[in-house]
This record gives C-alpha cells, sequence and structure tokens, in this order.
C-alpha cells in the first residue's frame, strides 16, 4: 500500500511538473506573438495570413514559360498580416493604364519580396513611397511607379520580365531593386519549369517560439561561398538583363540595411553593365541592423528602411528627372 501511494505521489509530482511546462510554453508562445506581431496576434485572420508567399494561396502559374509564379491579380487578401491587394495586371498597387498617360514619367520596378512589400502594407512599401515622393517634389510633372516585385524572384525572373510585362507599359526608367542578401547567388537555369501549387498553410497554427529559438541558433545570412562562380553569375546576368532592356535607363538598387563585402564588385559590375548603382548603405551606418527588419522574426526591411530607399532613389535619379523635364 505504501508503494502504490508513493508511486501515485511520484505520478502527479511528474505530472504537475510536466503541465506546468506546457503551460509555460503556452505563455512563452503568446507572449512571444504579442511581442512580434502586437494586436494582429489576437486575430485568427490576419495571424493565418502569417506564411510563406508559396504557401499564402496568392501566387498561380505564371504566363512565361520561365517564370515559376506570379502574383494573382485583382487580390483583395492579407498576407503576413497586412493587406495585401493586386491590380488587374497582378501587380500590388494602384491600377495603371496600359497606355502611358501624356505628361507622365512612368518608372518600373522589378525586384523580389523587398521590392513587394513582404509584411508591409502597400503605402509602406519604397515604390509607393517613390512616387508619393517624385509627385510631390515635383509639381508640375507626373509620375507612375509601378512595381513589378513578386517574392522569390532572382535576377533570371527580372530578365524575363523584361518582355513580358515591363515593356508593354512603356517606362521611362526601370529601377532594379537588387537583394543584396540573395540576388548574388547563383541560381540554376532551369528550362519551362513547372509550378506546382503548394498547399495553403495556416499560419495561426505555427509555432513561433521553436522559429525563434532556431533564428537564434542558426546564422541569419548565409555564408557567401565561391564568390567567382557567384560574380560571374551576376556579370552574365546584368549583361542579358541589359540587352533585353536595350536604351532604357537602369538603376540598380543596393538593398540592404548594412554593410556588406560584396558591395564592391556588384556595384563595378553593374557599372560595368551599364546600371547607376545606388547605394543606401550609409544611412544603416553605426545604427543596429534589427532596427530595420519587419520583426523579431522576420528581417526583411520595415517601413524605416523603404523610407531610406525611397529617399535614396530620389536623390540619385533628380539629375536624370531634371535633364528630361529641362528644369
Amino acid at each position: 500500500m505504501k508503494k502504490l501511494v508513493s508511486f501515485n505521489l511520484k505520478t502527479k509530482k511528474v505530472t504537475s511538473i510536466i503541465l506546468g511546462f506546457l503551460i509555460g510554453i503556452l505563455l512563452a508562445e503568446i507572449g512571444l506573438r504579442v511581442y512580434t506581431y502586437g494586436s494582429d496576434s489576437f486575430s485568427f485572420m490576419r495571424m493565418k495570413s502569417q506564411t510563406n508567399l508559396g504557401t499564402s494561396g496568392l501566387v498561380k502559374e505564371s504566363g512565361h514559360p520561365n517564370i515559376l509564379h506570379e502574383l494573382k491579380p485583382n487580390l483583395d487578401a492579407y498576407f503576413k498580416t497586412k493587406p495585401f491587394s493586386t491590380n488587374s495586371m497582378g501587380q500590388r498597387g494602384k491600377e495603371y493604364s496600359r497606355t502611358k498617360p501624356e505628361n507622365t514619367i512612368r518608372i518600373a520596378v522589378l525586384g523580389d519580396s523587398f521590392t513587394m512589400g513582404s509584411g508591409l502594407t502597400l503605402e509602406q512599401t519604397y515604390p509607393y513611397k517613390l512616387e508619393q515622393l517624385l509627385n510631390n517634389t515635383f509639381e508640375n510633372q507626373k509620375f507612375e511607379v509601378i512595381n513589378f516585385g513578386v517574392g522569390g524572384y532572382s535576377l533570371l525572373d527580372y530578365i524575363s520580365m523584361i518582355n513580358y510585362k515591363v515593356r508593354p507599359c512603356n517606362p521611362d526608367l526601370i529601377l532594379v531593386g537588387f537583394c543584396a542578401y540573395n540576388d548574388w547567388k547563383f541560381t540554376k537555369i532551369i528550362d519551362n519549369p513547372n509550378f506546382e501549387p503548394m498547399k495553403p498553410r495556416n499560419g495561426f497554427w505555427r509555432f513561433y517560439l521553436g522559429k525563434a529559438i532556431l533564428r537564434e541558433w542558426k546564422n541569419i545570412r548565409v555564408p557567401f561561398q565561391k564568390p567567382e562562380e557567384n560574380f560571374d553569375f551576376v556579370d552574365n546576368h546584368f549583361s542579358k538583363l541589359a540587352k533585353e532592356i536595350g536604351d532604357i535607363p537602369v538603376n540598380l538598387i543596393y538593398l540592404t540595411m548594412e554593410e556588406l563585402d560584396e558591395k564592391t564588385a556588384i556595384r563595378e559590375l553593374a557599372i560595368k553593365n551599364g546600371f547607376h548603382f545606388i547605394d543606401p548603405t550609409s544611412h544603416f551606418q553605426n545604427k543596429k541592423t534589427r532596427e530595420f527588419y519587419l520583426n523579431f522574426l522576420d528581417n526583411h526591411p520595415n517601413e524605416k528602411a523603404n523610407e531610406i530607399y525611397a529617399e535614396t532613389i530620389i536623390d540619385s535619379i533628380k539629375p536624370w528627372i531634371n535633364q528630361l523635364t529641362n528644369n
């Protein structure tokens, strides 16, 4: 009888410890969600959208044989807890006419998730802010900045996008949002890639505490391996991009929130291929990089970083605009 009582006491103790541990994990998970996402953490609809673009249900098979996916047109949804909408051409932003309006300078912006605005409202993205800045700065000139950015795109996709979607919009200037963290990486070319829709995931049920622990254990940035192979890849595809674009002026903005070793090489390759290089890194010096992250769990640039991008771009292209408008 004493042994049975002792066993029951031990069982209750172990059960209490396990239960306390689970409650602690649950409270930590709730606390992390509130810290990271604020009031959005209590919204099932918004937290449901806290997933990757591929599993968000927001993309479809591309109409171009060498582009895997593109944004669905006429979206009115959420992505990473923020409102996410597209126009009839599948671009993030307002509706633009296919024919460029008179007395309008039209700028096309190519890029990946940094340009698309992953985890941001439309108004927080640098293409939107750039359009506002331009129209407020040059009162007698109308500007349109069309965002062709799509999460997961690379240099290979930028090249294909020129004739597929960019050139039909007749832009006066092309901005290439070069993501300093992955656009330099060698990417294997796959002709006619097959699009296989990924099963949508509900972000509400993700274990964010586990994600935070893994994040702290691994290096956020991918080590820069085989630099010669990567630089050759960048040079080759900058050349192809330049040929595809033709005589339209190109500005390459180096999208980063910190000073990186590869910047000098990328700048030289951009200039070599006829691109004007826009470098915002000086605005991030002597500041904590995480200050410009979307949140604790996501190192996409936040609104503050996008403001810096937009202001750096307008300062860089002002001479070109003045020359174009004879101001």
